[in-house]
């Protein structure tokens, strides 16, 4: 499973790919996009201040796009995902 990122308030977080292993999907018990970015949330620091509420949900104006789909028209946090997706987080909000 890879992520990538786009339009983080963190520089050397865009155009960035993280890649989940096989194993990390499949020991972690990761079966939907939301269980994929609570263990991206919690193992990936640098993806919190950018993408990630105190709670842990993603902020306002973050797009997420799976495997070219926008989870919008898909489940949202509930869409299943598997090793070899790819998940894009694209922040829209930008500060001036």
């Amino acid at each position: 499973m890879k992520f990538r990122f786009n339009g983080a308030s963190n520089v050397e977080l865009n155009n960035r790919e993280i890649e989940l292993t096989r194993e990390e999907v499949e020991g972690s018990s990761i079966a939907t996009v939301g269980d994929a970015l609570r263990y991206l949330f919690g193992k990936y620091a640098e993806t919190r201040d950018s993408f990630f509420d105190h709670h842990g949900e993603l902020v306002h104006g973050t797009i997420c796009i799976i495997n070219k789909m926008d989870w919008e028209i898909l489940e949202k946090e509930r869409s299943p995902v598997k090793h070899g997706d790819h998940i894009v987080l694209i922040s829209t909000i930008h500060g001036g």
